[in-house]
């Protein structure tokens, strides 16, 4: 992450925690969540996504719970827990979509790059960047 991208966070997070706005926070450390996925940063973003998804819950936040369970389940994942990290990430993935939700294609494709990287799962990471592409497509998402 760029110096000034990090410091807009920082700036972000900062504010959301000064509102004390539950739903603020939730949006908040979802995004700084996204923004440490994409720079392949699983600590950070574990640490982001773990604080939205207890302060989702202690609110009752359950849209922002479940994307936030998606981040974290990812992040679990990438830190070494693969198989529960995945299992996580899926139920996470069938939870937001029960919702009505779509998930962005980024965390799809990381999901899918997560597969890739254990031996054997490459017909699932296949299936995800497929997954990952048709969302793009069904979004608009760049």
């Amino acid at each position: 992450m760029s110096d000034a991208l990090r410091e807009l966070m920082d700036e972000a997070v900062a504010r959301a925690v000064e509102s004390a706005h539950a739903p603020t926070l939730a949006v908040t450390y979802s995004s700084q969540a996204v923004l440490e996925i994409l720079r392949d940063d699983a600590d950070a973003a574990r640490r982001a996504a773990e604080t939205g998804v207890t302060n989702s819950r202690e609110h009752g936040l359950a849209p922002y719970l479940a994307f936030g369970a998606l981040l974290l389940a990812w992040a679990r994942a990438k830190l070494g827990d693969r198989d529960a990290g995945t299992a996580g990430f899926r139920q996470a993935l069938t939870d937001y979509g029960g919702q009505g939700n779509k998930p962005q294609s980024a965390v799809l494709s990381r999901a899918a790059r997560g597969d890739r990287s254990r031996g054997g799962r490459r017909g699932a990471a296949l299936a995800g960047i497929d997954e990952a592409l048709a969302m793009a497509g069904e979004t608009g998402e760049h």
